[in-house]
């Protein structure tokens, strides 16, 4: 946690793994609470509440990466930016409020947060979004579009072009014992290489959140509907 007092001097504060809810003090000394640091409570896996202060204006990278029991957070009114991988795979949280004064959301800062609705007080034409930022999540609505989306992130394949292109519309179909047939994807809106692993990313826009993580199994198959 980054402090800043009134003469521009900063003092970087780190909190030990905390359990349940954390309240975030606002001062120390004569610092103010001025920004969430990078990885500062990654990982906190028995944090299930977090009071972030109304001064604080960054939320950087990874500040609460992969905290799987949180279920609360406050976003404050005064927040400019949250940084990628931010929320990654909070697997808990279940609905958050972003403020209009939020300037910029981060690569992946909600990826796979598959409980949460996302309600923005703002048009995605005022806030830039970096790739994947809702990947995953239950459901995206901008109030100022009056707009929602649910969105499905799907890793397919690894190849020099991808399958398919953006518009598409596709099914998986499965093959098993117990036969349950043709099952929607949706329609892909957003293609991207993952240069790490070489795999191909397709991000469907579809509010069914019935499908697992991997469909890559031997009685799966898919294509363009």
């Amino acid at each position: 946690m980054i402090y800043k007092n009134k003469e521009g001097d900063f003092i970087n504060v780190k909190f030990p793994k905390r359990k349940g809810k954390f309240i975030i003090p606002d001062k120390i000394l004569d610092y103010e609470c001025y920004e969430i640091e990078v990885d500062d409570f990654k990982r906190y896996d028995e944090l299930t509440e977090i009071i972030i202060p109304e001064s604080i204006i960054n939320i950087r990278s990874r500040a609460f990466f992969e905290c799987t029991n949180l279920t609360s957070v406050k976003i404050p009114e005064n927040l400019i930016s949250i940084g990628e991988y931010a929320f990654l795979e909070c697997k808990s949280l279940t609905n958050i409020q972003i403020p209009k004064s939020v300037k910029r959301i981060g690569n992946y800062a909600f990826w796979n947060c598959q409980n949460l609705d996302i309600v923005i007080d703002n048009s995605e034409k005022n806030i830039i979004v970096g790739n994947n930022t809702f990947g995953g999540c239950k459901s995206v609505t901008w109030l100022k579009d009056k707009t929602k989306h649910s969105y499905f992130e799907y890793v397919y394949h690894r190849g020099t072009e991808p399958m398919w292109k953006v518009g598409d519309k596709l099914a998986y179909y499965e093959f098993c014992t117990n036969y349950e047939g043709e099952h929607d994807l949706g329609t892909i809106i957003n293609i991207e290489l993952d240069e790490e692993c070489d795999d191909w990313v397709y991000t469907f826009d579809n509010s069914n959140q019935e499908f697992e993580e991997d469909l890559l199994k031997s009685e799966t198959y898919i294509d363009k509907k």
